[in-house]
């Protein structure tokens, strides 16, 4: 080899790795087989909202998963990571890797590849504990039509929020473990089970707002609508309620197994109304998708301090879901179009 650039991925994350697991102690932190969960030190959320994890391609990356943060949205390399929060390590690491260059090339390689077992096996176990404990948490869930306190509060939100009833009667709620002080928001198939679920907190003291079962991330209704129309697909499964054959992620960053199963659908993407939806529609409309514009569309209703269409919804008092044809004229696949309207 005559440069560090030769060194293979494997070895080079089996490296960086040791001296990313030595950056993060002196910070909030939760270190896991393959990732490292930590508060972000580019916009100081202690609530361990970043997060440094290792890609399919053996390369560490850092993200955020707050929006507000410059490093959401979108990864950054952990090198680049580990330089900020600690220039020491980052130089020592520098260093380490030069010295590989005058070794063979299976010096730290057979290591590199023993860890990485070792790391996959880890993450499986964790990954099932992680499930079982999910698995246990879902036997605390109750029907929201079942008379309680908590069921008395998730019922008032449902109502302030337009839910229809038809749908909120077969939500569940929660008020012991994981999942305490949690309106759960069921996604069913056709055969009547649920193959996915989401909490939503009902108290603002209660962090994350979202809690999602582990696991596969599912697309909300998918199986109820129409893929020979339109579809309108949202951040949030409230929000797809009012509108005709629309389906919802749990989020503005969807994972590629919700994306790959809309490949070949008409999609019109719908986000928030805010800096995290702006992102993401600003990355679905430079592929050529179309996504909404919300400045079109709040000026043309004569709305304000709108974030999602379930505003839109209360704000409007409108009882009835809004139809395709409704909102056609706000979307675009254009760039120029969607730019001059931020």
């Amino acid at each position: 080899m005559n440069s560090i650039s030769e060194i293979d991925n494997v070895t080079k994350a089996y490296i960086l790795e040791t001296y990313l697991r030595q950056a993060v102690l002196p910070f909030k932190h939760k270190s896991l087989a393959k990732q490292i969960q930590i508060e972000c030190v580019y916009c100081g959320d202690k609530r361990l909202k970043g997060t440094l994890f290792l890609t399919n391609n053996n390369n560490w990356a850092y993200i955020c998963w707050k929006a507000s943060c410059p490093c959401s949205g979108h990864a950054i390399s952990a090198e680049k990571w580990l330089k900020k929060v600690d220039s020491y390590l980052y130089e020592q690491y520098i260093k380490e890797l030069y010295k590989q260059i005058d070794k063979p090339n299976d010096t730290f390689k057979n290591k590199a590849i023993e860890a990485q077992l070792k790391a996959e096996k880890q993450e499986k176990l964790e990954l099932e504990e992680k499930k079982r404990t999910d698995m246990e948490a879902t036997k605390k869930f109750l029907p929201i039509l079942i008379p309680s306190g908590i069921s008395k509060i998730a019922l008032g939100y449902c109502k302030k929020r337009m839910i229809p009833e038809n749908v909120y009667k077969k939500f569940f709620v929660c008020n012991e473990g994981k999942y305490k002080g949690r309106l759960i928001i069921p996604f069913y198939k056709k055969d009547g089970k649920i193959s996915f679920f989401q909490g939503r907190s009902l108290y603002k003291y209660i962090e994350p707002k979202y809690m999602s079962k582990i696991g596969n991330t599912a697309l909300y209704n998918f199986d109820f609508i129409d893929k020979s129309k339109e579809i309108v697909v949202l951040e949030g499964p409230i929000d797809s309620m009012f509108i005709e054959n629309a389906t919802a992620t749990c989020g503005a960053g969807s994972s590629g197994n919700l994306d790959s199963q809309l490949v070949g659908l008409n999609c019109f993407y719908l986000f928030d109304n805010d800096e995290a939806g702006n992102k993401k529609a600003g990355q679905k409309v430079r592929e050529g998708k179309s996504v909404f514009i919300w400045s079109k569309f709040l000026n043309d209703y004569g709305l304000t301090d709108v974030k999602d269409i379930n505003d839109v919804i209360i704000k409007l008092n409108k009882k009835d879901k809004f139809k395709f044809e409704e909102l056609r004229p706000y979307f675009t696949n254009i760039l120029d179009e969607f730019l001059i309207y931020i």
